[in-house]
């Protein structure tokens, strides 16, 4: 709901005008109780729908486009050129590009590193046409000749680099992988070929993290939709401004208190903690479980 646009408000719009009565909306939205009721009532005899179709016609009139927030949260220091608002984007769908998270596989970037030159050997040459920000892959090459213990850089599945043998990143790749902690790149400077890199570590490993337990609760009276969501997995806690709500994920809202602990936040991540399954099969009694930054909560 953070990537929506104008447009899509104005799309959404339409819907509930002339779909209204069906609750097609309500489907969209996940709502499938209230969907049903709709379809079944005609928009709850209209006056349902009729109350959808003033909200969406306000929130598309009001809507603004959001800014953009930063990228890496977590950097310590100013970004360098590949990594500035500057950066170009592709301007249509391209399959190869890839921007690094700060959560990846439910585990949290604890150290990032941009725009590392890799060696390139002339036999690699000529290279592939690379672009900023398409995505890249480490392979270990334990049968090379030259160096049993290279890594090489794979971009648009072709060889093109190894990190270097000099410094500390090199042994910091092995130290991760023998943890099973990924660690994931992308390209940063197509012309002298530098990447960018993420290390990851589970949330635990992190000691100036906090955490607390957050209780989530159904929204609307729905049934929580919990989406094939397992205990222990990344969900992503977004404002909703139209219901003034924090959503998590699509299965659930925080409590009014939580949502005022999450309000005091400026950097967290959140996973599913526990949920119980009644002798109904409903979902109830939710949990989250949050990492954060911040002193004061």
């Amino acid at each position: 709901m953070n990537n929506q646009t104008k447009n899509d408000k104005l799309v959404y719009f339409l819907i509930v005008t002339f779909l209204g009565g069906l609750g097609i909306h309500k489907f969209m939205d996940k709502k499938i109780g209230m969907g049903i009721l709709y379809l079944f009532t005609c928009g709850l005899f209209c006056i349902g729908w009729f109350v959808d179709f003033i909200k969406a016609l306000v929130d598309w009139l009001t809507y603004k486009e959001p800014v953009a927030p930063p990228v890496y949260q977590t950097a310590p220091a100013p970004q360098p050129a590949c990594q500035s608002a500057q950066t170009p984007q592709p301007t249509a769908p391209d399959r190869n590009f890839e921007q690094l998270a700060d959560v990846y596989d439910d585990k949290i970037a604890k150290y990032s590193y941009d725009d590392v030159e890799i060696f390139t050997p002339e036999e690699l040459k000529p290279l592939p046409i690379l672009k900023r920000n398409y995505a890249a892959v480490l392979k270990p090459e334990p049968e090379n000749q030259y160096d049993s213990e290279s890594i090489a850089v794979y971009s648009l599945d072709k060889k093109i680099g190894y990190i270097y043998k000099k410094g500390n990143i090199r042994k910091m790749i092995f130290d991760f992988w023998k943890k099973d902690n990924p660690v994931q790149i992308n390209i940063c400077d197509p012309l002298k070929i530098s990447i960018n890199m993420r290390f990851y570590v589970d949330p635990e490993e992190l000691p100036d993290f906090k955490t607390m337990t957050l209780s989530v609760t159904k929204i609307n009276q729905e049934e929580f939709y919990l989406s094939g969501i397992e205990e222990g997995e990344y969900v992503d806690i977004s404002y909703n401004s139209y219901e003034d709500i924090y959503e998590v994920d699509t299965f659930g809202k925080l409590t009014k208190s939580g949502a005022e602990k999450i309000e005091e936040l400026e950097e967290y991540y959140a996973f599913l903690k526990s949920y119980d399954v009644d002798d109904n099969g409903n979902t109830k009694n939710v949990k989250i479980l949050v990492y954060y930054k911040d002193e004061e909560v």
